[in-house]
């Protein structure tokens, strides 16, 4: 099972870690995997490439299943840096809360 849990503080989203596999289909055509993969790759890339921030990005290189993401501390990003990634992280929050309302046996997700 793939678990993401979300950190927030004072209502802002902080960050994410998501770890564990789907196990829903074999290797190369888990839908599940490849759907959480695909949300969460392109929120870190969008928070560098449209808001213009860096995150701190940790990963298991080896064999995946892994992804911790950690936004800079919001007193060091502009006004428009920090709704940008407000909206980023609510957008990835309720893509993979969808995705765990229609598969519940392999992804939950916490905050």
């Amino acid at each position: 099972m793939i678990t993401c849990h979300f950190v927030r503080k004072d209502g802002l989203f902080l960050g994410f870690t998501c770890k564990g596999h789907a196990d829903f289909s074999e290797y190369g055509s888990d839908i599940v995997c490849a759907a959480v993969s695909a949300l969460t790759l392109s929120t870190v890339n969008s928070l560098e490439s449209i808001g213009k921030v860096v995150p701190q990005v940790e990963s298991a290189a080896d064999d995946g299943g892994y992804l911790k993401v950690r936004l800079p501390d919001s007193n060091t990003l502009s006004k428009k840096q920090l709704d940008v990634c407000q909206i980023l992280m609510q957008h990835l929050y309720l893509g993979l809360v969808s995705i765990s309302e229609e598969y519940q046996a392999y992804i939950s997700v916490l905050d």
